[in-house]
């Protein structure tokens, strides 16, 4: 199975803050994983980033728990969810995401606009095309801690690298 992750912005950007939070949502419908272990898992990622760049001035990320989620949207929060219905933006009739793409993080500027600065950043799980297990161990199921890990980087500001 071939997992495939995406991020709009191609430049590093910075928090301009030193504290973030980022919400973990409830899935819509019944996923492969609860809520607790969203959790264990984006708090496990962050750990593995902090412990690998004690040098970086990534911001300390406060993780707590969110009720419903209406999808990625400017709104003030920073969420990582499972998507499980239509693996499309919010508000979304056409113009779906890549199938074949595991997770997608959006990112948006600060509102006092500085090109380099994070507003703003969700994280968007595929469950519509995906199962998932903490590990990845299960039989056709994909690491929820190895791809949160790298959307995490993305969350921290860092883009892909060729």
């Amino acid at each position: 199975m071939s997992v495939q992750t995406a991020s709009p912005t191609p430049a590093t950007l910075r928090w301009p803050r030193s504290r973030v939070v980022l919400y973990v949502a409830l899935p819509r419908k019944p996923a492969d994983l609860q809520l607790g272990e969203l959790q264990e898992a984006v708090g496990r990622a962050l750990a593995d980033w902090c412990a690998a760049c004690v040098d970086c001035s990534f911001p300390q990320v406060t993780v707590r728990s969110l009720g419903e989620w209406r999808g990625a949207q400017i709104d003030g929060m920073n969420v990582v969810a499972f998507q499980s219905g239509a693996w499309c933006p919010a508000k979304a009739e056409t113009d779906c995401y890549d199938p074949g793409r595991a997770a997608i993080t959006q990112q948006h500027s600060a509102l006092d606009g500085a090109p380099d600065a994070l507003g703003e950043a969700d994280i968007e799980i595929n469950a519509a095309n995906f199962k998932w297990s903490l590990d990845g161990g299960a039989p056709g199921t994909v690491s929820l801690r190895a791809v949160l890990t790298h959307e995490l980087g993305h969350f921290l500001g860092l883009p892909h690298w060729n």
